[in-house]
């Protein structure tokens, strides 16, 4: 991990966000009194030491702006995003992160052209999607 994050305001995340824009970051949307949140927390701690990735916790109960910026509408909602671009996301309880972020890095190299955080939709399972047309 190169760093982890744990923003107080909605405008220091969206510096984090600017300011490692060039990088791949792994987002923990969560709340403090989700039992699933508790649960992931611990395996995206793993998951961001066996990365090199910037990693940002966020705390949905205290920043209504980001849950509404993100459109989350299950908790915890992981995302990896990198030049300003949401790369993969998934959400709920999981035994693992590793194929989300494995995914992420593969959707990297592979396809940089995909939808922009603001576009994005919540959703329950694993998705990677590109901009068509």
């Amino acid at each position: 991990m190169k760093e982890l994050y744990l923003p107080e305001s909605f405008g220091e995340l969206r510096h984090i966000l600017q300011r490692h824009s060039d990088e791949l970051i792994l987002l923990n949307l969560t709340h403090g009194f989700c039992s699933d949140c508790l649960l992931m927390r611990p395996k995206f701690r793993k998951l961001a030491a066996s990365h090199n990735a910037i990693c940002v916790e966020v705390e949905l109960g205290e920043m209504n702006e980001a849950l509404k910026f993100f459109k989350v509408e299950k908790m915890p909602t992981f995302l990896a995003m990198h030049r300003d671009k949401e790369m993969a996301r998934c959400a709920g309880f999981r035994n693992s992160l590793d194929d989300f972020a494995n995914l992420a890095l593969e959707k990297m190299e592979t396809e940089p052209n995909v939808m922009t955080v603001g576009e994005s939709q919540g959703i329950e399972t694993l998705v990677l999607r590109q901009i068509t047309g």
